[in-house]
């Protein structure tokens, strides 16, 4: 899959497994950020509660005081109600909204022993009303010691809760915070439990002893949460808490606790008797549990900033990991874009400049190649196309250097073919050259011999050498127009067109089977003369070549848009539309002189002529399934004759004095043709050949002169060239073709 995919592509899956690779551990890393943040609000959320909960507990604390003390009292009704019943009204409030913040937590995210926890605390304190009920009525269940129990239970609850918060936290300084504050609690709340026991009890004699041990079960609950809170708390956190609770009354308690702990009632009848004890007592243990209070608010208000220190560093730990991860995916992916351009933009580099140097390249062959033309001139400096940028040392710019001295090479060798095709073009024209002073010189000596000759066969054996030396000038003339140089042009006039015509079917081997039709008076310009007759020779030669030796070859000539048609019909063997569209591109653009040339050598010297002069030449099929060949001859090279009328419209067929621009040259005026839309068909189309049918003149009608067509060798032949043969002479030895 991968090895048909660009560059791009590539790079991009290979810098796509690591970006993926750490996007995955930055999503893991940011979820585990974000998990932490989560959980430290929450954390946050549960030290609130702890808070509102030891509010509460507080709360409970006093009512369980005032509501066991009533109950105790109920009988001689020596304590009042009011007391218990304004204390129900503070808890309801302080419970309600304790409930509220409740409701606005997600529970179902936190620790199930925390809402186990949070269940039983919620629910005792929906089952206190029913227990406020049988107070009131005074059930015989409600006495003092089931009163404290059923508070005490409730209150157990919810520091059970507080306990539970401060399990399954990571942070150290909010688990110690939570876990001193949660002992602080406790310790507080025996020490309401110790404020309720009556003290007086301890006077009346037990054998069990069961008040002093329920005594010594508070004192030692209460030293027991007070270890806890001095393992818990932080060094300044407990110097807070012992100079707070400093003061006469723990002299007191001191000494009440020692004297109730030895057992001894008199002991205690020191310190006071009956209700004075019980109020010495209840005194010192409400001054304790107040600053007891004071302390617990403080650790409360710490145990909030800690919490809320801990969530703030959560969340912004989390904001600098996301930031952190998203700086440092921006940086990944910026430098992967970096490495990725530092590959595609070179490489794109080499794609454009190889691109324009596979354009330039054969194009500066091209020019290369044009030098050994000696039409072209003095010869220029060879051109090379743009070398790529090769100054790195990576593996690019090697490919780059390799790519340059193979680009080297190929001007190289260009340069090389270059000269050697111009030393072959060269030897080409210099063995025409040759070939053409012997060509010449037969030429004159068959001439003289023609003139010394009167017997029939032997000047007839004389023609047919002549005709063969006139083919060999022709093929002579091929290697000079390969070669690049110019035909030897003599005429420096216009000529016929049928002259033309004529000549060059003096030209071919088979010149019987070729039948000139009429073309239109007009004449070629001279300095193309002798380029059109070598140009329509070798067509003819086709035409004759590839034809059974019964049929005829015809030539027509019509007006065209643009110029004039020469049109050349064979019935031979034909091309399939493959071959046409071949040739008629070689006929286009005719290539450089290469291993292919001999296999078409007269299209090769055909496309060359027609471009030098602008002609226009294409190959069709004929109605005989041969083959027909146009050539148009543009207007620059055309004469067209005046007449006595002024210039003819051939298109309406009305004298056009004024719509036609008339150019004299030599007597004659350049007129414009008619339409022919021949040259807007491409090669592979089916064509429909002009036809032309011969006419046959009236015995009465004056027969058209003939013409010498041999091309003129001096100045005196060439004077006298076109003249018309006197009515009562023979013409002039050679072979001569009347027209029909």
């Amino acid at each position: 899959m991968l090895r048909h995919a660009p560059i791009r592509s590539k790079v991009v899956a290979i810098l796509t497994l690591p970006l993926v690779g750490l996007i995955a551990l930055a999503a893991v890393g940011i979820g585990t950020t974000l998990a932490r943040g989560a959980e430290a609000s929450r954390r946050n959320d549960l030290a609130q509660l702890a808070v509102r909960g030891n509010t509460l507990v507080h709360e409970l604390q006093a009512e369980r005081t005032l509501s066991s003390d009533w109950v105790a009292a109920r009988p001689s009704q020596a304590v009042p109600r009011d007391g218990m019943l304004a204390q129900r009204v503070v808890v309801n409030r302080t419970a309600s909204a304790l409930e509220q913040f409740v409701g606005r937590l997600d529970t179902d995210a936190y620790d199930p022993r925390v809402r186990q926890a949070l269940d039983r605390a919620l629910g005792e304190l929906r089952e206190l009303q029913a227990d406020r009920e049988q107070i009131d009525i005074g059930a015989s269940s409600a006495t003092a010691a089931a009163v404290e129990a059923t508070y005490s239970a409730v209150v157990s609850a919810l520091l059970d809760l507080n306990a539970a918060i401060a399990a399954g936290g990571d942070d150290e300084a909010l688990f110690r915070s939570v876990s001193s504050f949660v002992a602080l609690s406790r310790l507080k709340d025996t020490n309401d439990l110790e404020r309720g026991f009556r003290i007086s009890q301890l006077l009346v004699p037990d054998p069990e002893q069961q008040q002093v041990k329920r005594f010594i079960s508070f004192v030692t609950e209460r030293e027991s949460w007070l270890a806890q809170l001095r393992l818990n708390t932080t060094p300044e956190q407990l110097s807070r808490y012992e100079a707070s609770i400093k003061g006469p009354e723990v002299s007191r308690i001191t000494r009440v606790e020692r004297a109730g702990l030895s057992g001894s009632p008199a002991d205690l009848r020191e310190i006071g008797t009956g209700e004075e004890l019980d109020r010495v007592w209840f005194a010192a243990m409400t001054e304790r549990i107040n600053k007891l209070r004071r302390v617990e608010r403080e650790f409360a208000a710490h145990l909030l900033t800690t919490s809320r220190s801990v969530a703030s560093s959560a969340n912004r730990q989390t904001v600098m990991w996301l930031a952190g991860m998203a700086a440092l995916l921006l940086v990944t992916l910026v430098v992967s874009l970096l490495i990725a351009r530092s590959l595609i933009d070179p490489l794109r580099n080499l794609q454009d400049t190889a691109e324009g140097v596979a354009r330039e390249l054969p194009k500066a062959v091209e020019r290369i190649q044009r030098l050994h033309e000696p039409n072209e001139g003095a010869m220029p400096a060879p051109g090379r196309a743009r070398l790529l940028d090769a100054s790195a040392r990576d593996e690019i710019s090697r490919v780059a250097r390799s790519f340059n001295a193979a680009h080297e090479v190929a001007i190289r060798v260009a340069s090389e073919q270059a000269a050697l095709r111009r030393s072959i073009a060269d030897m080409f024209q210099n063995l025409a050259q040759r070939s053409q002073v012997l060509i010449r010189r037969s030429l004159e000596l068959v001439d003289e011999l023609e003139k010394d000759e009167a017997r029939p066969e032997t000047l007839e054996r004389l023609f047919q050498v002549d005709h063969l030396i006139t083919r060999m000038r022709r093929n002579a003339e091929n290697l000079i127009v390969l070669a690049g140089a110019d035909l030897p042009n003599p005429w420096d006039e216009p000529v016929p067109l049928n002259v033309l015509i004529r000549s060059a079917i003096a030209e071919v081997e088979h010149y019987q089977r070729v039948e000139p039709l009429p073309t239109n008076d007009l004449e070629v310009a001279g300095h193309a003369a002798v380029d059109v007759i070598h140009l329509l020779a070798e067509l003819i030669e086709n035409a004759t070549a590839f034809s059974q030796s019964d049929t005829r070859v015809t030539v027509a000539g019509t007006p065209a848009a643009n110029g004039h048609v020469v049109e050349i019909e064979d019935k031979g063997i034909g091309m399939s539309d493959d071959e046409l569209m071949r040739a008629n591109q070689l006929l286009t653009d005719p290539p450089a002189v290469d291993s292919a040339l001999s296999q078409r050598l007269g299209l090769h010297v055909v496309a060359r002529l027609a471009k030098r002069h602008g002609l226009r030449v294409q190959l069709r099929h004929s109605w005989y399934d041969g083959v027909t060949a146009l050539v148009l001859l543009p207007d620059r090279l055309l004469v067209y004759p005046a007449t006595d009328t002024g210039t003819v419209d051939w298109r309406k067929g009305q004298p056009a004095h004024h719509a036609w621009s008339a150019v004299p040259r030599g007597g004659a005026v350049a007129v414009m043709p008619p339409p022919l839309a021949w040259a807007s068909q491409s090669a592979g189309q089916p064509h429909v050949p002009l036809r032309r049918h011969t006419r046959q003149p009236a015995s009465d009608e004056p027969q058209p002169p003939s013409y010498q067509l041999r091309r003129p060798e001096s100045d005196q032949q060439r004077s006298s060239l076109f003249e018309p043969a006197p009515d009562n002479e023979q013409p002039p030895p050679g072979p001569t073709i009347p027209e029909p």
